[in-house]
C-alpha cells in the first residue's frame, strides 16, 4: 500500500510559481523552408505558448491544430473539392516561468513527435519546468533559460515525510532523466537543475546553455530528414 502511495505522489504536480495559467494561440501560416517545412505536403502554422504548464495544456495545444484540419475538411466538403489542405504545427514560441514537471515532458514529447521547433524568445522566461518542454523541440533556440530543483506541493506541508519525499524525489528523476535521454537532450542539465535550490533559479550563460544544447540545438534525426527533403544540403557523402 505505502508503494502505490508513493508512486502516486511522484505524480503530483512539481511548479515553480506563476501568476497566470497557459494559453496557447496559432500566431501565422509560415513560409514553407527549413524553419517551418511543409512536410509531405502539409502547411506549416507557427503558434504561441505563454503562461504556466498546467495538466491539459498538450492537449490543448494538439486540440488547436485538430480544429484546423477539421475546419479545412467541411470547406472542402462545401466547395466539393477533390483538395483539402492540411496542417501541422511546426514552429512554437514559449515562454514561461515553470509549472508542472510531467506536462511539460509531455509537450516535449509532443513537440518532437510533431517535428516541432521551439523558440524561446529573447527577454521571455523559459524557467523551471519549461525547460523541459524547450528540450523537446526537434529544433531547439533558447535565450533565457533557468534552472532550479524540482519540488512538490508537498513541501509546503508542515507534516513533510522526509522518506516519502526522498522516494518520490527518485521516481521524478529517473523519470527526467529517461526523458531527457529520449529527446536526446544531456542528463547533465538535470544534473545542473539539482545544484539550485527551488527558492532560486540559476539563469544559464550562452556556454552553459550551448552546453545543454538549448541555445540552438537539434534533433540529428530532424536535421537528417531536412536534408532528405532537401531543405539542407549535406556537407559531405559520409554515412
Amino acid at each position: 500500500m505505502k508503494s502505490k502511495l508513493i508512486v502516486l505522489i511522484a505524480l503530483t504536480l512539481f511548479h515553480f510559481s506563476t501568476s497566470y495559467a497557459g494559453d496557447f494561440s496559432i500566431r501565422d501560416l509560415e513560409k514553407d523552408g527549413p524553419f517551418c517545412p511543409w512536410l509531405d505536403g502539409t502547411w506549416c502554422l507557427s503558434g504561441v505558448f505563454t503562461g504556466e504548464i498546467q495538466k491539459g495544456d498538450t492537449e490543448k495545444i494538439e486540440l488547436e491544430i485538430t480544429k484546423r484540419n477539421l475546419a479545412f475538411q467541411d470547406r472542402a466538403k462545401k466547395d466539393k473539392t477533390n483538395y483539402t489542405p492540411k496542417v501541422r504545427l511546426g514552429l512554437i514560441q514559449i515562454s514561461s516561468n515553470g509549472g508542472d514537471v510531467y506536462e511539460s515532458m509531455k509537450m516535449g514529447e509532443w513537440f518532437r513527435k510533431n517535428k516541432v521547433q521551439v523558440i524561446n524568445p529573447q527577454d521571455s522566461p523559459c524557467y523551471s519546468a519549461c525547460v523541459f518542454a524547450l528540450a523537446g523541440g526537434v529544433v531547439r533556440i533558447g535565450s533565457n533559460i533557468g534552472l532550479h530543483a524540482f519540488y512538490s506541493n508537498t513541501s509546503k506541508n508542515p507534516n513533510f515525510d522526509y522518506d516519502i519525499e526522498n522516494n518520490k524525489y527518485q521516481k521524478v528523476e529517473k523519470d527526467i532523466r529517461d526523458y531527457l535521454q529520449r529527446m536526446r537532450v544531456p542528463t547533465a542539465l538535470l544534473d545542473e537543475a539539482l545544484q539550485t535550490p527551488s527558492t532560486s533559479v540559476h539563469i544559464l550563460t550562452e556556454d552553459e546553455a550551448k552546453k545543454f544544447g538549448l541555445l540552438v540545438g537539434f534533433d540529428p534525426v530532424f536535421n537528417q530528414l531536412l536534408v532528405a527533403k532537401g531543405y539542407l544540403k549535406p556537407k559531405s557523402n559520409q554515412q
